[in-house]
């Protein structure tokens, strides 16, 4: 389905949202399969970590990654964990990121690491997997994995567990978007991003690969299972022709240019709590999205982590 009898402000919606993505919601890294098959893997540890770059993008996840460096660069991120390590990456913060061209501006949303943490145990378990938890296991080891490299803590899971789940994400709260014919605020949870790598414990290498990422709020906005539902509905207001100025608490403005002087403002509000929209972010996260919109489709954890298909 192409674009139209979509209304302009979702047209709009979804090519900003897929402009700040880099290359859209749900990308597949090329020459990667896309699943990650778990299936000779029985055991199955899992290390989430919130990471961070100024630049405001992830890298991949590699074998040679050392959670102990401190310095973000182009080949590796920084291990934000604690409030320390992110003041001492971040001293603008709670400023992530910006850029010139195209203007941008955003800040943190906020720490996500034991609930994505629990959706990818959720799931692994579902594929009947015996899941250990990296953090966890650290217990008795000499380190915890934060200040571990990789290819250590690959070592200290020899005989515990088959394979290594690595999850890297980056979060995006208020941002501010312009180009040459259109601007964008959002205000709330405007991205997960999210690197997924699946260890061979044994050899040490990465067996696949995998990316999530989206803007929670544009899903919501969007998502017939609240817009048909009469009991949400209302907490979605979206007001054409909005004042350059209007003031919201949650949700996004976005400004189109219709020339040298005449702008159009469309305001999407949002009346659901920081807890809400968590929730319906991790159920993306876990389901995906399918929506009547093909803008905004993207593969779950649920279908991109697999065992004989399921």
């Amino acid at each position: 389905m192409g674009c139209r009898g979509i209304p302009r402000w979702l047209r709009l919606s979804g090519v900003v949202f897929v402009s700040l993505l880099a290359g859209g919601a749900g990308h597949v890294q090329a020459g990667n399969p896309k699943v990650l098959d778990t299936c000779p893997y029985p055991r199955v540890a899992i290390l989430v970590f919130r990471m961070g770059n100024p630049d405001g993008y992830l890298r991949d996840i590699a074998s040679s990654v050392d959670y102990r460096n401190r310095v973000p660069s182009d080949k590796q991120d920084v291990c934000i964990e604690d409030e320390k390590r992110l003041k001492e990456a971040f001293p603008d913060y709670p400023k992530q990121s910006r850029s010139r061209l195209p203007k941008t501006e955003t800040e943190f949303y906020g720490n996500v690491t034991a609930p994505l943490t629990g959706v990818l145990r959720s799931v692994l378990e579902e594929k009947g997997k015996a899941v250990i938890i990296a953090s966890e296991a650290a217990a008795g080891w000499p380190q915890q994995p934060a200040e571990m490299s990789m290819q250590d803590i690959l070592r200290n899971l020899q005989g515990k567990a088959d394979a290594l789940l690595v999850a890297h994400y980056l979060d995006a709260g208020n941002k501010y978007w312009d180009t040459v014919n259109a601007a964008r605020t959002d205000k709330g949870f405007s991205l997960l991003s999210v690197k997924l790598a699946l260890f061979n414990v044994t050899t040490g290498q990465i067996a696949a690969r995998q990316e999530i990422g989206f803007n929670p709020m544009a899903i919501i906005a969007v998502d017939p299972s609240i817009t048909d539902d009469p009991a949400l509905k209302g907490k979605i207001r979206v007001q054409e022709k909005a004042d350059k100025n209007a003031v919201f608490d949650q949700g996004f403005l976005i400004k189109e240019r219709r020339g040298l002087f005449a702008s159009e403002y469309t305001l999407t509000g949002l009346g659901f709590t920081r807890a809400e929209v968590e929730e319906y972010a991790l159920r993306h996260f876990r389901n995906g999205y399918a929506g009547p919109s093909k803008m905004h489709h993207f593969a779950g954890v649920a279908s991109v982590i697999q065992c004989g298909g399921k």
